[in-house]
């Protein structure tokens, strides 16, 4: 008896665009390229329903989610020292001195919603912060921009060590 070779066709993947080939018999039920594109397209199509379900435990798990967060932020703050306590200079000095606060638009895309200051150095003292922000080491980013901006550091940061 002689062995039937299946058909290939190729498809568009629904979640990426990219191509890709099954063979005819799984064609119909074959939507997606890999099962990360898979795994992505279920948590959109069921975001709504993860966060309620995420809300409901937390609602259900008040005082143990409280208490853990409580003790990230803690350890957090504890690791993180200096610059949070720097953060917290900084917003009070621009809360004091709005005409020296940086200008109110993102530095990298000009965006001026959903800002965010991003510091390049930590000073606590109010003439250091003046100086930083005056010399572009404190300024606003957009939240996507400062994400990249972040993200670069750190990566910097682990290749110096």
């Amino acid at each position: 008896m002689a062995k039937r070779v299946a058909k290939t066709v190729t498809k568009n993947c629904e979640q990426c665009g990219k191509e890709f080939t099954r063979t005819a018999v799984t064609y119909w039920r074959i939507k997606y390229c890999s099962d990360y594109c898979s795994d992505q397209n279920y948590r959109q199509r069921h975001k709504e329903q993860e966060k309620k379900r995420i809300y409901k435990w937390r609602e259900e798990n008040r005082e143990r989610y409280n208490k853990q967060h409580r003790e990230t932020m803690r350890k957090q703050r504890q690791i993180h020292k200096p610059k949070v306590r720097s953060r917290w200079h900084t917003h009070k000095f621009i809360r004091t001195y709005p005409d020296k606060a940086p200008p109110n638009f993102c530095i990298k895309c000009n965006a001026m919603q959903n800002l965010q200051l991003h510091h390049e150095i930590y000073p606590i003292k109010w003439d250091e912060i003046e100086i930083a922000i005056k010399e572009g080491q404190i300024y606003n980013v957009c939240i996507p921009c400062h994400s990249i901006e972040t993200k670069k550091n750190n990566l910097d940061e682990r290749m110096s060590n």
